[in-house]
């Protein structure tokens, strides 16, 4: 009987003991997965006219259940009386030190008269297409955007993503997966890459050639990671 007992109450020492550790993982999964969230209100990319002050179209932050839109720190420097193209960045930081941020681009375009036009541009889903190392050729495009604006009166443009939206929209990783850099433009419609960068994997293109046909049709092909993007925009 006394055995019977002992063997009872050891078996009860390890319930206590499985149940307290599985509440504790519990409490502590609950804690994790309470973290601070971070939106921007309007566009992650927003053009706006030089010399006019800018407004900030908003955010709001949020952290268990509590706002913390107060709480924001915007980091970036803006000049809305030169062109060029500014990154702001929204971060928020509890006191526990979890942190959320969201990026916005404003850019202050150059109208000085170029062959390419400054815009948004569509992605031609029948000619666009990627070959990887393989040779493996994937087409895409569709409903994709991407932005090219000219920031300096040498023909300097922002591209909002080289890559045609493939990992950004085609993946949905999300801007921090778009190669966004600048290019020169000549007056012949030639493009010349000056500077690129995906952000998500801190690399960017390794080679970029592309002109405005005499068609009009304007297209580029950009090398990264050993694959070709050709992009086709409409």
């Amino acid at each position: 009987m006394k055995k019977s007992i002992y063997v009872l109450g050891t078996l009860l020492s390890a319930l206590m003991v499985l149940f307290s550790a599985c509440e504790d993982d519990a409490v502590n999964a609950s804690r994790e997965a309470i973290v601070p969230e971070i939106s921007i209100e309007g566009n992650s990319v927003i053009v706006w006219e030089r010399g006019e002050q800018f407004v900030e179209p908003g955010y709001t932050a949020s952290f268990a259940g509590q706002d913390y839109t107060s709480r924001v720190e915007v980091k970036g420097f803006l000049n809305v009386n030169k062109t060029g193209s500014y990154p702001l960045k929204y971060i928020i930081k509890t006191d526990d030190g979890l942190f959320a941020f969201a990026n916005r681009l404003v850019i202050i375009p150059n109208n000085a008269p170029s062959p390419l036009a400054s815009g948004a541009y569509g992605i031609d889903g029948t000619k666009s297409h990627r070959i990887n190392a393989a040779g493996t050729v994937t087409t895409y495009g569709g409903n994709f955007s991407i932005y090219l604006y000219q920031t300096a009166n040498d023909g300097e443009f922002y591209v909002s993503d080289f890559l045609g939206g493939y990992y950004d929209q085609r993946a949905g990783y999300g801007s921090s997966y778009a190669a966004s850099g600048t290019m020169k433009v000549d007056q012949d419609g030639n493009f010349t890459l000056i500077d690129s960068k995906v952000p998500g994997w801190q690399d960017g293109l390794t080679g970029l050639s592309g002109s405005i046909s005499e068609t009009g049709e304007i297209s580029w092909s950009a090398i990264y990671a050993g694959m070709t993007f050709n992009v086709v925009l409409k």
